[in-house]
């Protein structure tokens, strides 16, 4: 996850507040990911000062696949010579899931007890809400429960069909 420094404190982000920016580039940055924890290659640190958004680190990975090296890289591969840049090109919204995650299923991100919603025009902060998701929750481990249950009945309707018909012994 990428990073936020939110009121004093360093927050993970469900957002890449960077993304416009590398898709506006008319020449593609060469990201590499050295690991399937992080596909995009980089992680960026964000911080909001006086109601601005601001990148103030960035961490990477560029790669020459024709030889099999790759490097890494920070601010001044995007930003030569930038300790912080402010994200102009940035609208939308930054999601801070807070809380304990509920995980469910393999390869679905968990859902948080609570999200904060930062929302930016060009850099500014415009607004914020924050979404508690313990009813989500709890409706979500109701459903995987019963699931659960409505699973194990079926292998014992098997279980005994196979006894009965097929004259299978326990």
């Amino acid at each position: 996850m990428e990073k936020l420094i939110f009121n004093g404190e360093t927050l993970d982000i469900a957002s890449e507040p960077l993304a416009p920016y590398l898709e506006s580039l008319e020449e593609k940055p060469n990201l590499f990911s050295s690991s399937s924890a992080c596909w995009r290659g980089y992680i960026g640190t964000w911080e909001l000062v006086e109601d601005k958004l601001y990148l103030v680190d960035f961490e990477g990975s560029s790669a020459n696949l024709s030889n099999n090296t790759y490097w890494e890289i920070g601010m001044d591969f995007l930003f030569p010579n930038h300790k912080k840049v402010f994200a102009d090109w940035f609208s939308g919204e930054i999601d801070i899931p807070q809380g304990k995650p509920y995980y469910y299923t393999a390869g679905i991100p968990p859902t948080y007890e609570e999200n904060i919603f930062l929302k930016f025009e060009k850099g500014y902060i415009v607004s914020k809400r924050t979404v508690d998701n313990h009813e989500k929750i709890a409706k979500r481990i109701e459903f995987h429960e019963n699931w659960e249950k409505r699973n194990q009945q079926k292998k014992e309707k098997k279980s005994l069909f196979q006894r009965i018909f097929k004259g299978e012994k326990r």
